[in-house]
């Protein structure tokens, strides 16, 4: 708390508008908010990505998911391993998915071949949802 009234006492200083009526209490609670995202949100979450292509070209998917994701959210994006427990599972075919017996038990997102726009969308949403779920339940009480 003493860094966050000392934050808000420089930004005061900068301009007079910090200092407007209600503006400290907002501060304070933004401020809050923003330290306890970067000081809890350590937690990575693990996508698998099914799908019929080979290695070279899921090599190019993952790494544009990668770099799309990252810059929003602490994920790491791997080819699809049973053996392996996933966040949410992106495939570009539901047909495999089926075969392989991939329950519904977390997300199953189909996505075109190289990602699209609306899926992207789609995947922020769920992993915003994830992100939320687990800041309701494990940041501390201030």
């Amino acid at each position: 708390m003493k860094f966050i009234h000392v934050v808000i006492s420089r930004l005061q200083r900068l301009s007079t508008a910090f200092s407007a009526p209600g503006a400290e209490a907002v501060l304070t609670e933004r401020l809050t908010m923003t330290l306890l995202l970067l000081r809890h949100t350590r937690r990575q979450y693990r996508i698998g990505l099914l799908t019929s292509h080979d290695l070279p070209v899921n090599y190019y998917l993952r790494k544009a998911l990668n770099e799309q994701m990252t810059a929003n959210f602490n994920v790491v994006v791997t080819n699809y391993d049973s053996t392996q427990s996933y966040d949410i599972i992106l495939t570009t075919s539901m047909e495999m998915a089926d075969l392989m017996g991939i329950k519904n038990d977390l997300p199953l997102i189909q996505m075109q071949d190289f990602g699209t726009g609306s899926d992207f969308v789609v995947l922020y949403w769920y992993l915003d949802t994830l992100v939320s779920g687990y800041l309701r339940t494990d940041l501390p009480e201030l």
